[in-house]
């Protein structure tokens, strides 16, 4: 019998790449106006975009953040990586990237992922959804609004 993993996917609908973004950004803001961590797994081509973007957005202010390197502290609130080796101080990962969340060392209690709001899911989010399943996480469907009140 498959034992109940304590992970959470919180899957938040976004409609568009531009949908996505607005709510990546509002998701960041919400973090570190709660004074959370958020681990943001990119994949390394997106990186530098997301750096940008970060910096600029939202337009009365910024996101401050870091790019993660093993080799340096981690005391940003928001930690952009290409890699899946999040410090064990994160405690919630949003997935960008087209990999699934291992949490090998099982620090993370939350896994954020976009879900594509249409009746054909992609073969790759529809993998994800089956690699979580298999690991025991408890998978979520919410709206933004939703998740930023559970956090």
């Amino acid at each position: 019998m498959l034992m109940k993993n304590p992970t959470k996917v919180y899957l938040v609908s976004a409609v568009s790449p531009k949908d996505k973004v607005h709510k990546l950004t509002q998701i960041c803001t919400n973090y570190l106006y709660k004074k959370l961590c958020l681990y943001l797994l990119i994949e390394k081509e997106h990186l530098q975009w997301l750096d940008a973007h970060l910096w600029k957005y939202p337009q009365d202010s910024f996101l401050p953040h870091s790019i993660y390197d093993e080799t340096a502290p981690c005391d940003a609130p928001i930690l952009l990586s290409s890699t899946e080796n999040s410090p064990r101080s994160f405690h919630t990962a949003l997935n960008l990237s087209k990999r699934k969340v291992q949490n090998t060392q099982g620090q993370l209690k939350k896994i954020i992922e976009f879900e594509e709001k249409s009746h054909d899911k992609s073969a790759l989010q529809q993998e994800k959804l089956r690699y979580y399943k298999e690991q025991g996480y408890h998978l979520v469907s919410v709206n933004l609004l939703q998740f930023l009140e559970e956090i």
